[in-house]
């Protein structure tokens, strides 16, 4: 993929003055390999309703928790701790695109061998007037820079406020019907893999995994870089 004018000043400020670690300021690199063990804590595999493990083979969610869900699993690589945190604002906030590299090379790493066969990645959209704010959606990068295959078949009708900033119950109402698949045939009898960057409450992946299914997709898993 041809490299935007964006991406290509990006990587002319890097040769010139190289980035530190955002977690430590060590010299050089973006995340460092120290921080990414030290500081940044792996999920363990589990049911995303109920938080325990499920251990009958090729399921996510336990049977007794199925109603509560749209999702058939969720795959996340680290708990979103403060340090977690810190890296995703300075993506959203700081200018720190580039950051979503590094998120897309280590979820790789931690899903090479990812327990499940899907068809393709769907990103969380987000609405266009933030994305003219924010000038990037970084689901849709991290999707970009996975060697995975992804369709951008979700559009964001509605433009919710900022889940960050609001409690679970209402998290939940902020974006019911928020979300809307533009190329239903595409989706019917596929196994869908939404990407986004972090799962809180669940509520946006929930919704997305709402319209996807009502457009007949055959199961929608999650996968997220950090989990609460």
């Amino acid at each position: 993929m041809p490299k935007t004018s964006h991406s290509i000043k990006e990587d002319l400020l890097n040769l010139i003055y190289p980035r530190n670690c955002v977690l430590c300021n060590l010299r050089g690199v973006n995340l460092c390999e120290k921080c990414t063990i030290t500081k940044l804590e792996k999920v363990d595999q589990a049911c995303h309703i109920c938080h325990r493990k499920v251990h009958k083979r090729s399921l996510f969610v336990h049977t007794d928790c199925q109603q509560y869900t749209r999702l058939a699993g969720i795959f996340s690589c680290y708990k979103y701790n403060n340090k977690a945190k810190r890296f995703l604002k300075l993506i959203k906030y700081g200018g720190y695109s580039d950051l979503i590299i590094d998120m897309a090379k280590s979820m790789e790493r931690q899903f090479a061998n990812i327990p499940i066969s899907f068809d393709f990645l769907v990103p969380v959209p987000i609405h266009k007037k933030r994305l003219e704010k924010r000038g990037f959606n970084q689901a849709e990068l991290l999707a970009k820079n996975l060697t995975w295959n992804y369709k951008n078949i979700l559009i964001r009708t509605k433009n919710t406020k900022p889940q960050a900033d609001l409690g679970k119950e209402e998290r939940m109402g902020n974006v019911e019907n928020a979300f809307s698949v533009i190329h239903d045939v595409e989706v019917a009898g596929k196994t869908v893999l939404l990407i986004d960057d972090v799962y809180t409450t669940g509520s946006t992946l929930e919704n997305c995994a709402e319209v996807l299914i009502k457009a007949e997709a055959k199961k929608v898993y999650g996968l997220t870089w950090a989990q609460d």
